[in-house]
């Protein structure tokens, strides 16, 4: 019983963390607008690129998520997500090129919604006695970690260094989310 109350406890951190690093990436193209258009000398037509590629992303991620998460293990699609995530935060971090921003934002931002959208499938699992209020309180927390970020980030937001920086502390807080989610069992899913 205590094992079961333990491994709920670090699941719901675990989904914390996570709702709060999707909650500020998603907020940061706003943030970061400007400095992107000063720094890749973009005009209105290629920034408002970005707001396109990310939308795009979050229909193409939840076209096929459905399938992904009624055909594979529901743990192993999350994690898998929330790699693609992370390989999108690695493209902001490792490169300096507009288009492999576009590709960032596209992956970054559909697989913020999937993960989303995973959440709410696995809470009524995990937590079947209230899982209306678990899923408001994750995403209660996704908005304060999208408000933070707008309020917090965007006093630092002057340079492009600051966009790695972020996205560099968000990888960080991500991986830590995936090491404690990955560490704990599911119940089975029918």
């Amino acid at each position: 019983m205590v094992m079961e109350k333990n491994r709920k406890v670090l699941l719901f951190i675990s989904f914390m963390i996570i709702m709060i690093v999707m909650g500020a990436s998603d907020s940061l193209r706003g943030l970061f607008g400007m400095v992107f258009q000063e720094h890749f000398h973009l005009t209105n037509t290629q920034v408002s690129m970005i707001i396109t590629v990310s939308y795009l992303g979050n229909l193409v991620f939840l076209f096929f998520g459905g399938y992904f998460l009624d055909t594979f293990p529901k743990k192993k699609v999350f994690l898998a997500v929330l790699g693609i995530w992370m390989t999108g935060a690695l493209l902001f971090l490792l490169t300096e090129s507009y288009v492999f921003l576009l590709a960032g934002m596209f992956l970054c931002m559909g697989a913020s919604t999937l993960l989303n959208t995973t959440i709410n499938i696995l809470v009524p699992v995990v937590y079947a006695a209230s899982p209306g209020l678990i899923v408001n309180v994750l995403f209660f927390v996704q908005g304060i970690g999208t408000s933070g970020s707008q309020n917090v980030i965007g006093r630092y937001s002057a340079d492009f260094s600051s966009w790695k920086t972020v996205n560099l502390l968000l990888f960080l807080l991500a991986i830590g989310g995936a090491i404690i989610f990955s560490i704990n069992e599911l119940p089975q899913i029918k």
